[in-house]
């Protein structure tokens, strides 16, 4: 029955979409990092190979810190499956061991955890046969460097967090204790860290590191280039001693799990629960008196009044099921907490202290809290699109008297103001920090400038597009897809000489901020930049209006016979003036940078900096003149 249940579970796990979502997630930003530099994983690739063993280690490292996650979601499912499905009772009642049972459910949801990494591995690869890469910062293939990395590096991490929140989950049943765990289990590592670093003995620190980055560090810390490029990390001293360190923890908790486990339906909250049914079977069951009422009269009402109230009690309800759910507080606080290890950090420049200014507050923001707004918009983009069909009431909710633009308006209304609250707690976190370092001038204005100008806007842009991705394939996990074709050509157009931004979505010119002048010359491009992809997005919202999915009209041409049904002349008019728009301020846009300017290329930079060079080179040793005295 071992080998059945893991093979169920096997087989469950591949045919969901989070299996594939985590691989392009992983492959993706590993292959950001392989062919770019704008993409960094563990720090700066530098001079060492793109393909190196050292980069392949410290890659396949860095990414089993994600493991934490992406392994609880696969093994906590597996065991709490059956308590959430009510099939616990026949597993139960089944001549199957517990031990059977229990790392049957293990193994099968581990195996898949691990093969997820496999998109490491792979973006490692295909990465370094990209086109633009340098020859010279390629070594040969070898098979080895992955496997050795697999087997030392990642899979005992990720023993280690499975056997942790699959115990959890397996003796509370419930994953409500289980996204707890994950975030105390972050909390403490985060302690642990900052206690490690005081301790003097680095072999201790470096044994206690669960994830081994401390004996990474150690083993690896005097490497050459040519190390780096040629040599794999020795299983010896303290590193091996780390990994069996931690092997043998988590396969205690996995023991400790199976003895505690009760191998029966019976639980306090089932407990309760039946006493609730007998208590309300009893209350059925009791003589009713009749009581006589009188129904109040309601007038049906179905005007312009009436859809704006719905919008506004929509907008809530959206977004109060959004702030309650585990997975956005647990992503909010992991983004928090990035801000936190970030801004606590920021104390010197050269050696020289600093107070913590609101602009190095906006750049620890802007750089430590970007990515997970990123992800809280394109996780919950599909999740609020496919609520009602997730909940299996889409053809009730669908048949009411609520107009469509209502309903799609409403979600991508929540969705923006949880983007906006997200960003306003790491604001206040950054904050918090000013203030904890005795520095008060937090001008408010530069961070709603900044983060909720600036950076907010970009993700609301991000967030349409993964909404109206959803809404145009009506398959949420192709709809995730569109986001990272986005992602993907984001990094490979620039790379192919592709570089205008009024063909790369989302895409502003560079700003930067000076006390002196503020954002200066920098706020018309951005303006006008800005404008120019909000109309493009609303042109997106008005065919998704058209294309939007109600009650079961799931098909193709169904949904494009309702389309034309819907395209009437306010909705025809609002996409004219939207595209209009759009063409006409691309248009004044490429005027400026083209036309009126010289438009030049980062090839084109490179060529005229040569050529400056080659002009100039001959009068480099030739006196020149000093200035010597200035009056002013």
């Amino acid at each position: 029955m071992f080998k059945a249940i893991t093979s169920f579970e096997l087989k469950y796990h591949l045919k969901a979409p989070l299996f594939y979502i985590l691989f392009i997630v992983y492959f993706l930003l590993t292959f950001g990092a392989v062919t770019s530099d704008g993409v960094q994983i563990g720090g700066a690739v530098g001079a060492v190979n793109r393909n190196a063993p050292f980069v392949i280690m410290q890659f396949m490292l860095v990414m089993s810190v994600f493991g934490v996650l992406t392994t609880t979601a696969f093994v906590a499912n597996s065991v709490h499956r059956d308590f959430e499905l009510g099939t616990d009772s026949l597993f139960f009642s089944s001549p199957i061991k517990k031990s059977q049972y229990l790392f049957g459910r293990f193994t099968g949801s581990f195996v898949v955890a691990s093969l997820v990494y496999s998109g490491v591995a792979l973006a490692i690869v295909i990465g370094s046969l990209m086109p633009w890469i340098e020859k010279e910062r390629l070594g040969p293939f070898a098979l080895w460097p992955y496997l050795f990395s697999l087997v030392m590096l990642v899979l005992p991490n990720l023993l280690l967090f499975g056997a942790i929140f699959f115990s959890v989950a397996a003796l509370t049943r419930s994953l409500m204790a289980t996204y707890a765990s994950v975030v105390a289990f972050f909390v403490a590592f985060g302690i642990s860290g900052s206690l490690l670093e005081d301790i003097e003995n680095e072999t201790l620190s470096a044994l206690l590191d669960p994830f081994g980055f401390n004996a990474f560090g150690i083993a690896t810390r005097y490497w050459t280039v040519f190390e780096k490029n040629t040599k794999l990390l020795p299983i010896g001293g303290v590193f091996l001693w780390n990994r069996l360190l931690w092997i043998a923890i988590a396969l205690a908790i996995l023991a400790f799990a199976y003895f505690k486990f009760e191998f029966t339906t019976g639980t306090r909250k089932a407990k309760k629960q039946s006493k609730r049914a007998r208590a309300a079977e009893a209350l059925a069951l009791a003589t009713q008196e009749r009581v006589s009422l009188i129904l109040p009269k309601v007038e049906q009402t179905f005007g312009a009044g009436a859809s704006w109230r719905q919008f506004f009690a929509a907008t809530k309800r959206e977004c109060v099921a959004v702030f309650k759910s585990i997975p956005f507080l647990i992503m909010l606080f992991l983004g928090i907490a990035n801000v936190w290890g970030g801004a606590v950090t920021i104390n010197t420049i050269f050696g020289t202290n600093f107070y913590p200014v609101t602009t190095k507050m906006v750049e620890v923001i802007d750089s430590t809290f970007r990515i997970f707004a990123l992800l809280i918009a394109a996780f919950y983009a599909g999740d609020i699109v496919w609520r009602e069909r997730s909940l299996k009431m889409h053809e009730v909710h669908d048949a009411m008297p609520t107009p469509t633009w209502v309903i799609w308006a409403s979600k991508i209304s929540a969705l923006i103001v949880v983007i906006f609250t997200s960003l306003a707690a790491a604001t206040l976190t950054a904050i918090i920090i000013q203030a904890a370092k005795g520095y008060y001038n937090f001008e408010l204005a530069l961070y709603a400038k900044a983060i909720f100008l600036d950076a907010g806007l970009w993700l609301v842009l991000m967030a349409a597009f993964a909404f109206v991705m959803q809404v145009f394939f009506n398959q949420k996990f192709v709809g995730f897809l569109g986001v990272m074709v986005w992602f993907i050509l984001a990094r490979i157009l620039p790379a192919i000489d592709l570089e205008h931004r009024l063909y790369r979505f989302a895409s502003t010119p560079p700003s930067q901020y000076s006390d002196m002048n503020g954002f200066g010359h920098f706020v018309a491009p951005l303006l006008w930049f800005n404008t120019y992809w909000m109309l493009f997005v609303g042109v997106l919202l008005v065919l998704g209006h058209l294309l939007w999915v109600r009650g079961t009209e799931g098909g193709f041409r169904e949904r494009m016979r309702i389309a034309r049904q819907r395209f009437a002349k306010p909705v025809a008019a609002t996409l004219i003036l939207f595209a209009t728009a759009f063409v006409a301020t691309g248009c004044f846009i490429y005027y400026n940078t083209n036309v009126l300017n010289d438009y030049r290329t980062t090839k084109d930079g490179e060529k005229q900096q040569a050529d400056f060079e080659k002009k100039y080179k001959r009068y480099e040793n030739l006196p020149q003149p000093r200035i010597t005295d200035v009056q002013a």
